[in-house]
This record gives structure tokens, sequence and C-alpha cells, in this order.
């Protein structure tokens, strides 16, 4: 048992089966599309923290692929919300500061759209993980709410470039997207430091059960 708990694969195996569970956890339908935010959705970037920047991203990708396919959710909207999981674990477990380059390709790509050019100041709050990198070392919570900007970056690129939503829709999420995000901060750092604590407490109680 103690190898089994021991070994590199079997937290993140636990992370995905308790995630699609939480998946199953529905919040505000997305103002576009058939997607919901999930649970999941809101703590899915401490997996970097968790399990490292390239395995913890592997790890809410396969997630977001099992809900997927179980959920039946074969639309272009749900194949899209693969991506933007992928970049915001990789954020929270890097710490590397090149991936500030991800949020700043993310507006220069929404400014690139004629539709996004016309929105300009809307991917201006991606400015905002570019800013974090400078502390996530230091700080969960700019750690969080980086990474939550980073994915929301990503997915607002895709959606643009996909979708076309007319300028005065980005105009109106912006107050939304403070609350959103803000919220998936608050959550993702209160579910990562549960984790690691009960992670603690099941390692303290392998070591008194080995003799």
């Amino acid at each position: 048992m103690n190898k089994i708990l021991n070994h590199n694969l079997i937290w993140p195996a636990v992370f995905i089966a308790a995630s699609i569970a939480a998946s199953f956890i529905r919040f505000t339908p997305f103002l576009v599309g058939k997607l919901n935010f999930t649970m999941f959705d809101l703590y899915a970037p401490i997996a970097g923290g968790l399990f490292g920047s390239t395995l913890g991203a592997l790890t809410v990708f396969s997630t977001a692929l099992m809900n997927l396919i179980i959920q039946h959710a074969y639309n272009p909207a749900a194949f899209l919300h693969l991506i933007p999981v992928i970049f915001g674990a990789w954020y929270f477990g890097t710490n590397k500061k090149l991936i500030a380059l991800v949020p700043l390709l993310a507006i220069l790509a929404f400014w690139v759209h004629p539709i996004g050019r016309a929105a300009w100041y809307y991917p201006l709050l991606w400015i905002i993980p570019v800013l974090c990198v400078f502390f996530k070392d230091r700080s969960v919570i700019a750690n969080a709410l980086g990474a939550t900007l980073t994915s929301h970056a990503v997915g607002g690129v895709l959606w643009l470039f996909f979708f076309s939503p007319p300028p005065a829709f980005w105009v109106s999420l912006i107050p939304v997207v403070i609350i959103e995000r803000l919220i998936f901060t608050a959550v993702s750092v209160i579910m990562y430091a549960l984790v690691k604590k009960g992670i603690q407490i099941l390692k303290l109680y392998k070591l008194s059960t080995i003799k």
C-alpha cells in the first residue's frame, strides 16, 4: 500500500477522479454556447502547483477530455474548453517568467482581430497575469489569480476567433469577468491549501504505520 501511495502517478489519478466528480457540480452557464462552469473549472489550475507544470497541465487536460467524453459534450465550445485549462495549470506550476508571454500574446491576438480592436480595452485584464509572475513564487493568491486569468486569456482569444461575438458582448463581460475570476482565485487558493494539507496528513499517517 505504501508503494502505491508513493507512486508518482497515484495523486494525479486521484485528482482526475475527484475532478470528474466535481465536474457534475454546475454553476452559471456560459453566456455563449452550451458549456457550464463547474466546480472543476474553479480550481483546475492548482494541478500545476501540485504536480508540476507539465504533469499538472496533462492532468487537467485529461480530466477535461474525460468529462467531455462522459458527458457527450461534442460541440465546438466543449472542444475549445480543453485548451485554456492547460495554460492555467502550466502558469500555476511553472517558475519561469516566460509564461507571461501567453497572456501578452493573447492580448496581441485579440487586437489583431477586427472585432477585438473595437473592444481593445477588454484584454487589458490580461496584463494582470503578466504582473503576477513577479509575485507568484511568494504568493499563492498572485499565482492563482495569474493562472485563472491566463486560462481566461487563452479561452477569450479562442472564443473571439471561432465565434466572433460583437464588440458590445466583450464590453458587457468586463464586470462579470472581474467578479468571476476573483471567485475562481479564491476557490483555487482554498482548494490548494486544503489539498496540500490533506497530502501532508496522509504522508504523516503512512510514516507512522511503517515499521
